[in-house]
């Protein structure tokens, strides 16, 4: 369907649309999203195609878009309670995975650190420093004990 084909923007808003409601049942998310953009570029208040989009990004798992399209669209029709919900849905989703991701990348920090210390450890142990895979008490018991020489 052609924007050419269509002489009235509030019946092309409509049947792409529904149109998307379509590809959103049939599971083609791609043509869903695709005809929903259609409709909120010719109408940035299309509230259901902002819905419809949503749900496709949401089943896509693109979570941050859902969320910014329901948040549109609860900014412009703030009684539309499928919609609210949605929302509150989908934020706390991307919250979480926020945190996770933070985790995630705080722990690849310490493994870093742990491995920077360890390396340091090392390079101390070669040059005829402590090595990292005894501890200071072993050491000195195991020179005491005449089982290593320095």
């Amino acid at each position: 369907m052609s924007r050419a084909n269509i002489c009235c923007p509030t019946i092309q808003v409509t049947l792409f649309s529904n149109r998307a409601a379509c590809q959103l049942k049939l599971g083609d998310l791609e043509k869903c999203i695709s005809d929903a953009k259609s409709a909120i570029d010719s109408d940035r208040n299309a509230t259901k195609a902002l819905f419809r989009r949503a749900q496709a990004y949401e089943k896509l798992g693109r979570m941050e878009d859902a969320c910014r399209d329901l948040y549109a669209l609860v900014r412009t029709d703030a009684s539309n309670k499928p919609g609210r919900k949605a929302y509150a849905r989908v934020k706390k989703q991307v919250r979480q995975e926020a945190r996770r991701h933070a985790v995630r990348v705080r722990v690849r920090e310490m493994e870093t650190e742990t491995e920077t210390k360890r390396d340091r450890e090392t390079e101390r142990g070669s040059e005829g420093g402590v090595q990292t895979d005894i501890s200071k008490e072993n050491y000195k018991r195991a020179i005491e004990n005449g089982l290593f020489f320095p």
